[in-house]
Parts: structure tokens; sequence; C-alpha cells
């Protein structure tokens, strides 16, 4: 076989496209755009559909990252292995994701970033036991506990909802508003899923061996 030929086998089997994102990018904002305010925040309620959607979708991709790490536990197949890591990598990537939203949303609602309230210090240290997670599986030589140790981020998350008190993160808030914000705020779900699905497929495409 022509080494030629060989090397564009391999590069375009690596290739992944790149216009779903943008795609989802622009969806995205069309429908942040014709999201209706709220009676209180007004526009200030735009930057908090994105922070809850991704906040949503970070709880979410960790637990079944968390789900799918148990079950690396017990796999023989080596090939679920390459999975589980970029599935964790992508799920603390969105949760880091949704606390930069959510700087974004308090600075714009409150004119500040409150890094002494509760939630916002939980969700930094969920971030850095993910990080350090992610760092230790790095060194770990055993497939088995690697899996194993991305289920640690979700029970630290469980952990610090029970003691965590809740400041400027009212209970239910989503429940509790009209049924065109509820709509809304499923809607930037809808694609926050969508980009993590895309973001998913995009690292196993390229890196392939």
């Amino acid at each position: 076989m022509d080494p030629k030929y060989n090397m564009k086998s391999i590069s375009s089997e690596k290739k992944f496209p790149i216009w779903p994102l943008f795609l989802i990018i622009t969806l995205w904002v069309v429908a942040l755009i014709i999201a209706p305010e709220e009676k209180s925040l007004k526009a200030g309620i735009k930057p908090v559909y994105v922070h809850v959607a991704l906040t949503w979708m970070g709880m979410l991709s960790l637990s079944i990252s968390a789900i799918i790490g148990l079950y690396g536990v017990f796999a023989k197949n080596k090939n679920i292995y390459r999975w589980i890591y970029i599935i964790f990598g992508v799920s603390v990537g969105i949760y880091i994701l949704g606390y930069f939203s959510s700087m974004v949303s308090s600075y714009i609602n409150w004119g500040g970033v409150p890094f002494q309230e509760p939630r916002f210090v939980s969700t930094l240290n969920v971030i850095i036991a993910s990080t350090l997670t992610a760092g230790v599986m790095l060194f770990v030589p055993w497939e088995k506990v690697k899996s194993a140790l991305t289920t640690f981020p979700v029970l630290f998350i469980f952990w610090t909802m029970q003691t965590e008190r809740m400041v400027l993160h009212p209970d239910s808030a989503v429940e509790s508003a009209p049924l065109g914000i509820r709509l809304s705020f499923y809607g930037m779900f809808i694609f926050a899923l969508l980009f993590y699905i895309w973001w998913v497929l995009y690292l196993e495409r390229v890196t392939r061996k």
C-alpha cells in the first residue's frame, strides 16, 4: 500500500465535522434571543438560562460518567476505557463551563460574583476534586481503578448538596416559573445536551489510533 495513501486514510478517519457545533451554537443563540424575560430579572434571565442548562448538563454528565465508570470496573472489553476517559473529561469540562456561566450570570444580575456564597464554594470544590481525580488517573496504571475513580466527583457533589446552604439559589426556581420560562430552561438544556454529545463524539474521533 502506498504510504501517502495510508496516511491520508488515517487522517480522514480522524476528521469530525465542525459544522454541527456551529449549528448548535447558532440555534442556541437564536433561542436565547427569543426566550421570554422574567419579571424581576428582565433580560438578566438570559444568562441564567445558559447557566442552568450547563449546570444541569454538568451534573447529569458526571453522573453518566460515574455509571459508565462503574461498568468499566467489571467490563472485560478494554475498548470501553477510552470512552470512559473521554466522557469523564468532557463531563468535567461541561461542569466547569457551568461554573463560569454562573459567574457571568451573577455579575450581570447582581453586579458581582459572590465567591463566598456556599453554592459557589461547593461548585469550585467539585471542580478541584474532579481535576485532582483526573490528575490521579494519569498516574494510576490500573484501568479498573481509574474507571472507579470517575465516581468520586459525583459522590462529592451529593455530599456537598447535603451540607451546603443556598443563598442566591432559591429552591425549585424553574418549577415555580411561568410556563414560557420553564420551557426555555428545558430548551436550553437540550442544546447543552447536544453540545455535550458533539464534544464526546469529536474527541472520540480525533483520538483514535
